[in-house]
């Protein structure tokens, strides 16, 4: 879902001003090339935010023979697109969608997912990329560009109007720029930026890819392209008790996802809210052996009584996600509510791994209790294995 700038000024005019200034300034161009030069040998491609089209038609000048889908929450952005992508013949081809990068689902997986300068826009970017990764296949790019860290968003604007102003087309242009530096004043008090080192760790340790494979600079200093790999395979995983470093990692990334996705609590990047039961809880963590990263988590809540899972023989996970919407989201990412005082129960740990075996999620960590733990380890909870291994000890 992306922030709402209505009111002053009207979406109609932000796609325009798109139109006619930014995406016609040279470090834009060198841009889009960039991201297009990291996609070369991907046939089927998904840009989630693609704006007035300008990637889209880079992307099907060097391969129209590819298959591209751009989605976007801006419809106006998206009437330019196709527009855009019409004059430039590439429509058979080409699937635009009005839609939320966040959620947007197809019934086919991409060999990359593409973002150009949508991340810092958006309230969950969390979700974002954890759904890149989810319309991926196995083994596919994810190439992500978005605003640095203590971004100077007055240097774009400055660079676009001295441009302008260089090949006489200032007068024509400056209107348009004086809404792109209007609008950007504005994200600069509410956007989620990342250096990217810091996204490459995100991307890496919490939402699942394999590696980054390159880390590099976007346009004048203030945008970074980071370019990762989802895992071809599912991963050994070892299963472990969480040192204090990790069970940080652990109450980090619970955090983030629960705000992000449900917004249980206030966001305060400064602080890791902990209830009472963490303290009385031992956290395991999932890691890929090959690279020592974590691989994925399950998050749980306290025990409350309006939580729970049917008493059957397996726990029906689609079950979970239809009576608890609120509280999980079909992917990689669960919640498994613990019972105070008695961790989550041998015979709840047994079925739900065997319902993740069969959801082919590849990652958790699990909540329990100190006088559970005897139990993990005689199942060898701490040795390499992968998860059909590790259920076939039961």
């Amino acid at each position: 879902m992306e922030r709402d700038l209505t009111n002053q000024i009207m979406w109609s005019d932000i796609a325009t001003a798109y139109e006619k200034a930014v995406v016609r300034t040279s470090f834009y161009d060198e841009l889009m090339k960039k991201l297009a030069g990291q996609l070369k040998d991907c046939k089927k491609i998904l840009d989630l935010g693609c704006g007035v089209g300008y990637l889209i038609n880079e992307l099907m000048r060097e391969d129209p023979a590819r298959k591209v889908t751009g989605v976007d929450a801006n419809e106006y952005m998206l009437e330019i697109a196709r527009k855009n992508v019409i004059e430039s013949r590439f429509q058979k081809n080409v699937t635009l969608v009005h839609g939320d990068a966040v959620t947007f689902e197809y019934h086919e997986k991409y060999d990359a997912v593409v973002s150009s300068n949508l991340l810092f826009n958006l309230k969950t970017p969390y979700a974002f990329l954890d759904n890149a990764f989810h319309n991926l296949k196995p083994g596919g790019r994810f190439v992500l560009t978005s605003v640095r860290n203590n971004p100077d968003l007055g240097l774009e604007i400055r660079s676009m109007k001295e441009e302008f102003k260089a090949d006489g087309r200032f007068d024509e242009l400056e209107k348009y720029a004086n809404i792109a530096e209007e609008v950007n004043s504005r994200f600069l008090e509410e956007m989620k930026t990342f250096d990217n080192d810091e996204i490459a760790r995100v991307l890496t340790d919490f939402i699942g890819f394999r590696k980054v494979v390159s880390n590099q600079c976007g346009y004048l200093d203030q945008n970074f392209i980071v370019t990762a790999i989802k895992p071809e395979k599912d991963e050994e995983i070892i299963y472990k008790i969480a040192n204090e470093e990790e069970r940080t990692q652990a109450y980090n990334l619970r955090y983030h996802i629960l705000h992000d996705r449900y917004e249980f609590i206030s966001p305060n990047d400064k602080k890791i809210e902990k209830t009472s039961h963490d303290d009385h809880a031992i956290h395991f963590v999932a890691i890929d052996t090959a690279i020592n990263k974590v691989v994925g988590c399950l998050f749980y809540l306290e025990y409350d009584e309006k939580i729970g899972f049917p008493a059957e023989s397996e726990i029906d996970i689609k079950y979970f996600l239809n009576k608890h919407s609120k509280l999980a989201t079909p992917g990689r990412w669960y919640v498994l509510p613990a019972y105070r005082h008695r961790g989550i129960g041998k015979k709840l740990f047994e079925l739900y791994f065997k319902t993740c075996f069969k959801s082919e999620v590849t990652g958790t960590v699990f909540c329990i209790n100190p006088e559970n733990k005897g139990f993990f380890d005689k199942l060898g909870a701490r040795k390499a294995g992968t998860l059909k291994n590790k259920y076939s000890k039961f």
